[in-house]
């Protein structure tokens, strides 16, 4: 059995991909580096705190949710899989805000 798209969900779906590429896109004109320096026991956990903690000192408005995860940044599948599950859920809330 195939799958059956409308004129209209097929420009939807091509819409979105669109959304999709200019979010990624401008999440990467905007990444800025940031300089640690590392103190303490240098164990995994620790810099993991010490790091998770700095972002969530620079989040200026509380209202705001910072969502943290672990991932190896060289483990580009990873990072795909994250950047896509953020896309999702920024469209998901803005459809949600306007009645969707």
């Amino acid at each position: 059995m195939g799958l059956c798209q409308s004129e209209e969900d097929k420009a939807l779906a091509k819409k979105n991909q669109a959304i999709n590429r200019e979010l990624q896109e401008a999440y990467f004109e905007n990444v800025k580096v940031i300089k640690l320096l590392l103190l303490g026991h240098n164990t995994y956990d620790d810099e993991i705190a010490y790091i998770e903690k700095k972002f969530l000192i620079l989040n200026a408005n509380t209202n705001k949710k910072v969502y943290i995860h672990h991932t190896c940044a060289t483990d580009t599948n990873q990072v795909n899989l994250i950047m896509d599950n953020v896309v999702d859920s920024i469209i998901k809330k803005n459809l949600k805000g306007i009645g969707y």
